[in-house]
Formats: C-alpha cells, sequence, structure tokens
C-alpha cells in the first residue's frame, strides 16, 4: 500500500454560534499546506456533523466554510437548532447567536445520578509515549471529583510506570496487571476504583476539557441508564490506512442525543439490539458501578490481548440492554483518536475487528436467551455485512479492498471463542 498521490486532511472542530473567521491551518508534515481539510462543526459546543472542503493556498475563507456547512450538513444544523427551541436559521457570516445555557448543554432530570467521585481507567501496554499524551488531557478535565486510574497490562518495560511518576499528579494511581487481556484490565482497573462512576478510555486518544463533565452527564437522562458512550474521531488523516479505517467504523457517528433500550427506545433496525457498532466504542464510555457488578464486568474471553482479539465492548453494551438498562449516546463527549498510520498494521487490525465481531456472534449464539434471537435475524446480519464491507465514497479514495482480511476474521472468530471457552473451563473459569 503506497502513500503515493495521497493528499492528508486537515482535521480539526470548529464551532459556529459565533462569527465565521477565515481558518490558516498548519503546514503539514512534509512542511507543505494542507489542500484539504476535515472538519467537525460544532453548535452551541455539540458536534453537528462534518464537512469536506478543499483549501485556498492551505487557507480556508469564512466565505467557503459558510457555503460548505449550509450545503453539506445544513438540515442536521436547521434540526439541532430546532431541537435548542431557537429558529432553523441558516448560517451566515456572523454565525449563530451564542447561548449561554442552550438546552443541548444540560444535563438531564436526575442530576444526582452523576454526583460524587469518578474513577477514571485506562488501560495500557508499552505506548508511553501516546500514554501521556491521553493522561495530560484527562487531567485538564473540566469536571472536578475524579482519578485516574492507569492499569499497565502485562508490560515488558517501565515506562507506563515511568509517566505516570513523571506526571507526579495526586489524582494518577498505577496498578500492575500482569495477565494479558484489555477486558482483565478493565475488570482489575474497577477492582482498584474508589469511585462509584466508572470511565473508560484508550492510551491513543486526546481528550478534551468537557469529555467527563458530558459522558457523565448521560446517566442523568433517565433512571434506568447504566452505560454512556460518546463518539470517537479520527484526530489525524495524515495517511491512507487512517482514512480508510475511519470509513470503516461508526465511532463518529454518535452525533445525537438519545437513549437506547428494550422498551420504547429502540433503533429501527431488524438486528436490534444485537447491532454491532450501533452504540459505541470501548474508547469512550462510563458505566455505573451497580450496573457493572450486576452484569459481571467485561468477559475475560473477549479483547484485545485475547485470541479472540476483541468484541468485548459489544458484549459490554449488548448486556447492558438485555438486563433491562438503558444506554445513552452523549455526543458533547468527545474523544479523538488516533488510529494506526503505518499500512502493513492495517490488514492485521481489519482481521481482528473480524475476529472479535465474529467471536461476540458466537457467544450469544450459544446462549439460550440470545441464540435464537439472533438466529432469526441472521439473514438481515449476513446484508449488513456485506454493505458494510463495501465502505463508503472515503474507504474507495484511497482505493484499499481489506474486506477480505474482515472476512477471514468473521470465519476465525467462532472458532478462536469456542477454543478460549474450552481453555477456560480446563482452567477453572480462567477469569
Amino acid at each position: 500500500m503506497s502513500d503515493a498521490g495521497f493528499e492528508p486532511l486537515w482535521v480539526s472542530a470548529v464551532e459556529v454560534a459565533c462569527p465565521i473567521e477565515d481558518l490558516a491551518p498548519p503546514v503539514n508534515e512534509q512542511g507543505l499546506p494542507f489542500t484539504r481539510a476535515r472538519l467537525l462543526i460544532l453548535v452551541h459546543g455539540t458536534p453537528v456533523g462534518f464537512v469536506r472542503v478543499p483549501l485556498e493556498d492551505g487557507r480556508l475563507p469564512a466565505a467557503g466554510l459558510v457555503e460548505a456547512v449550509n450545503r453539506q450538513i445544513g438540515p442536521h444544523v436547521a434540526a439541532h437548532l430546532r431541537a435548542d427551541g431557537l429558529p432553523a436559521a441558516t448560517l451566515g457570516p456572523q454565525g449563530f447567536e451564542p447561548v449561554e445555557d442552550a438546552p443541548c448543554t444540560r444535563c438531564g432530570p436526575h442530576p444526582e445520578r452523576a454526583e460524587g467521585l469518578a474513577s477514571v481507567i485506562v488501560c495500557t501496554r508499552d505506548r508511553a509515549a501516546a500514554l501521556e499524551v491521553a493522561l495530560r488531557g484527562i487531567l485538564t478535565s473540566a469536571r472536578g471529583n475524579f482519578e485516574v486510574v492507569v492499569v499497565d497490562n502485562a508490560p515488558s518495560t517501565s515506562a507506563t510506570r515511568d509517566v505516570v511518576e513523571a506526571l507526579g499528579d495526586a489524582r494518577l494511581r498505577y496498578v500492575l496487571e500482569p495477565r494479558p487481556g484489555l477486558s482483565r484490565a478493565r475488570n482489575r482497573g474497577v477492582q482498584e476504583a474508589a469511585g462509584d462512576l466508572l470511565v473508560f478510555t484508550d492510551d491513543d486518544v486526546r481528550i478534551e476539557p468537557g469529555w467527563l463533565g458530558a459522558l457523565l452527564g448521560g446517566l442523568t437522562r433517565a433512571p434506568t441508564v447504566g452505560c454512556v458512550s460518546g463518539p470517537v474521531f479520527a484526530a489525524e488523516l495524515a495517511t491512507p490506512s487512517q482514512l480508510y479505517f475511519e470509513s470503516r467504523v461508526r465511532w463518529s457517528e454518535l452525533l445525537t442525543q438519545r437513549i437506547y433500550d428494550l422498551d420504547a427506545n429502540r433503533r429501527d433496525d431488524p438486528m436490534y439490539p444485537y447491532s454491532a457498532g450501533h452504540f459505541g466504542t470501548g474508547a469512550n464510555f462510563a458505566a455505573d458501578r451497580a450496573t457493572w457488578v450486576a452484569l459481571g464486568g467485561m468477559d475475560p474471553l473477549l479483547g484485545t490481548g485475547t485470541s479472540t482479539m476483541g468484541g468485548e465492548d459489544l458484549d459490554f453494551f449488548l448486556r447492558v440492554l438485555l438486563s433491562g438498562r438503558a444506554l445513552a449516546i452523549e455526543p458533547r463527549a468527545v474523544v479523538w483518536h488516533y488510529h494506526r498510520r503505518d499500512a502493513d498494521q492495517l490488514p492485521r487490525q481489519m482481521y481482528g475487528y473480524g475476529v472479535g465481531l465474529a467471536a461476540y456472534a458466537c457467544k450469544h449464539l450459544l446462549s439460550p436467551r440470545t441464540g435464537p434471537a439472533i438466529a432469526r435475524r441472521f439473514p438481515a446480519a449476513l446484508r449488513t455485512v456485506a454493505q458494510d464491507s463495501r465502505g463508503t465514497s472515503e474507504a474507495a479514495e484511497v482505493e484499499l479492498d481489506l474486506s477480505s482480511n474482515e472476512l477471514r476474521g468473521l470465519l476465525a472468530g467462532g472458532p478462536r471463542y469456542l477454543a478460549s471457552r474450552v481453555r477456560a473451563r480446563r482452567a477453572g473459569g480462567g477469569s
């Protein structure tokens, strides 16, 4: 896979509830001006959609941004304004009027559910430089009363401990989990956490200052909410691999505040609630401790660092819904993720996503409670996988087709999960 001919995109966010100004991006890594941009548009601090725009001599005139917003996501902007009780106006050079207490910024009717100590759990393995960026962002959170539990999962060096010690912040705690596996690391983090508000993110992200408060605000939407997830946006699109990966995941689609449950708040989807990927990702979610304990935490047979390579977050989100609890989406809880740049790693990553998805499906197909329901939905699932494998126009832009890697992963995921179950039983549970 070659980067020849690929032009990187400048990635940024722009608030339009204020006068619109010309934008002057920095130069790219080659010291050249960017020729195009992908901009996240915010209204009152809430993401409403993306625009793709060309840059003129490395700049974006205000008029060009206004035109792109109105043409590409005008209906989404209008819908947001209506939801905030404002006129559905067209964006102009003066932007929309700022609102100090816009409805989209308010917590729900149960504010007490987001009170108390929050424990932010970050699991990591041998990525000290990226971890430091993530931790510095978390520590700047605008929400007080939190701790950060850093779980060092089967490390090969002391670099993670060194980063935590060098930061020297009393809110940071280092925990060593020698057994490999992301689920085990998260479970260990919860055991060590002092708070009843459990928040999870990854070690390769950049955090917005308002992230923690916004994410926990999802718990206030209804007394039944047991889990909250937020969007995860690409922090950079500097290589074809990053652009392809961004086109193949749904992390950036959580742009509408809503609740999912098994009652009136359902998706119009034949696979619901088994729809993989529509409820968020493990890089950005929170749960109250009561929900975590009731569900038994993460399944140690699933996840990065195990033979199943993933699927643990999909499994947890599904179990939240099946338990009768609700799952809330909070678009204001923004996390920026640094997708892998290296083209050589991408085929294995897409293979791993296929393995994790199939392992998650295999687990629930084998369950007497969920197996019959999934079997009835299986034809719809195959159609969804076939449609998703075609990707988007962004995937086509970089002329990649890694669907065969995902397909191989899907075929391997079931046997891998079954083998993991056998090993766990022989080991006495394996948890």
